[in-house]
């Protein structure tokens, strides 16, 4: 039937073989779902060269209902809401992302008496974009969330009303659909335990053919056992008992820092959830000058008010109330406005580097000049295992980005510079380079420092009451 590319958002764009086939069973589902007729009038807000593009022409031609096109980026979004009341538009497609910033103009003023359907997609939505729906569409509209892509979508969909409660932080991916199986694999291709992660991985008739002259990658995601064909999704994914799925973001966009794995989709959402933040996309950059997999989060965030944003330390204040510490962003960079791509998605390879941007200027510091030679080589050992400069005595080692790893780092070069052995946990007893400098003088002149004999200090024995529970113990 056609080459479609996909969006390219978060790597090299592949063209996907599609047949009538998955056509003709893509629009019976939108059909069913959506209760389409030949009464609606459908809005088309896309290029035809986009997935989301196909739905939306044969939804509405092959149910004899009208096609509105639109270019949006020549009218602007703050006069879409008009161009949907002026053209009595029934049915709504657009990106998370799209939609996002469509009813960010409407102020709570949206009054859209015939929009009884927006469907959405193709992103996370979060809970925030439910609430968003709730408060400026009618009681009469319902928001489609659904879960797709341009190998196969219809996956999975899920309803929200204004009666809906929603208790996550993102929007659940959904029920089923008709001709389409779901399952979660682990790495070998095995199912995982209920409750479990695993990757979303689509059975039906309908997969794509696969991927224009990219015989390997077609391989690797489309797999056939004889008699069924699979598509591997690269989602992560989770079944609750009602077997509603929950998406839980890309597996590229799952983690680890300093050992714990991170969903940078549960950062984001507690960013959304800071009245200050409009939007926010967090990734993983391994640090300047790091080794391999010697990663940090980087959080880009628009605010809702150009005249209002939280530094920094105010920031990382607001989601230490909320986040372990390992999930709270080393770095956080305003921008104006997030790069998107021409389908209107979040485009995360066009963000900018941090390297370029992360400094002590942005996190708005004080800084003091060192005033001794010990002051003056920890200044040095700081600026070499955060990848900052300058730095400042008074400034917090932690609010600096720094974390346990960086503090091994630290107290391995006092170690070979300076030639005293600094306990760990001195690092978070005396986190700024003056306080640390005193400390480190104080022991120099001390008879166990220069007779390197130690002091042992007994531990208390901590009960099993004492001990307290795991982040994942918690959660059993």
């Amino acid at each position: 039937a056609y080459i479609l590319y996909t969006s390219g958002s978060t790597g090299r764009p592949k063209g996907v073989l599609q047949n009538h086939r998955y056509v003709l069973n893509l629009c019976r589902n939108y059909t069913n779902s959506g209760k389409i007729s030949f009464s609606d009038r459908f809005s088309l807000l896309y290029s035809a060269a986009f997935g989301g593009a196909v739905r939306d022409i044969y939804c509405a031609l092959l149910n004899g209902a009208a096609l509105f096109p639109l270019d949006v980026k020549q009218i602007g979004l703050h006069q879409l809401g008009r161009w949907l009341r002026d053209h009595e538009i029934t049915v709504m497609f657009a990106v998370a992302t799209l939609f996002r910033h469509f009813v960010s103009t409407l102020d709570g003023l949206g009054n859209f008496p015939k929009l009884r359907l927006i469907q959405i997609g193709s992103e996370t939505v979060y809970r925030q974009d439910a609430e968003l729906f709730q408060e400026n569409f009618s009681d009469q509209c319902t928001l489609m969330v659904n879960l797709g892509g341009t190998e196969i979508s219809p996956v999975r969909q899920f309803p929200i009303t204004k009666e809906t409660v929603l208790t996550g932080a993102t929007v659940p991916a959904g029920y089923g659909v008709e001709g389409t199986d779901v399952f979660l694999w682990d790495e070998s291709g095995q199912e995982v335990p209920p409750g479990e992660v695993g990757e979303i991985v689509v059975r039906s008739r309908q997969v794509a053919l696969g991927y224009w002259q990219q015989p390997s990658r077609t391989e690797q995601v489309f797999i056939t056992d004889g008699e069924h064909r699979y598509f591997k999704t690269g989602d992560l994914g989770r079944l609750l008992p009602d077997g509603c799925l929950l998406h839980l973001g890309r597996k590229d966009f799952q983690v680890k820092i300093r050992g714990y794995r991170v969903e940078t989709t549960e950062v984001e959402a507690s960013l959304l959830n800071l009245d200050a933040v409009k939007e926010a996309v967090v990734v993983a950059q391994t640090e300047a000058g790091g080794a391999v997999g010697d990663q940090q989060l980087v959080a880009y965030l628009t605010p809702v008010n150009s005249q209002n944003r939280l530094t920094a330390k105010e920031l990382k204040a607001a989601l230490g109330d909320k986040l372990p510490s390992y999930m709270v962003p080393a770095g956080f960079i305003w921008l104006e406005s997030l790069p998107l791509t021409v389908t209107g998605k979040i485009d995360r390879r066009a963000l900018p580097k941090p390297e370029s941007i992360l400094s002590t200027s942005e996190l708005e510091l004080n800084v003091i000049a060192p005033r001794t030679a010990t002051e003056e080589t920890l200044v040095k050992i700081w600026s070499e295992v955060l990848k900052i400069e300058p730095i400042g005595i008074e400034n917090n080692f932690f609010e600096l980005g720094g974390h346990s790893l960086h503090a091994s780092q630290v107290v391995a070069r006092i170690s070979n510079r300076l030639g005293i052995e600094v306990p760990l946990k001195q690092i978070f007893e005396t986190p700024t380079i003056s306080l640390l400098s005193n400390y480190l003088e104080s022991v120099n002149t001390s008879s166990n420092c220069s007779t390197g004999n130690y002091p042992l200090v007994p531990t208390a024995r901590a009960t099993e009451a004492d001990i307290p529970l795991s982040l994942t113990q918690q959660g059993l």
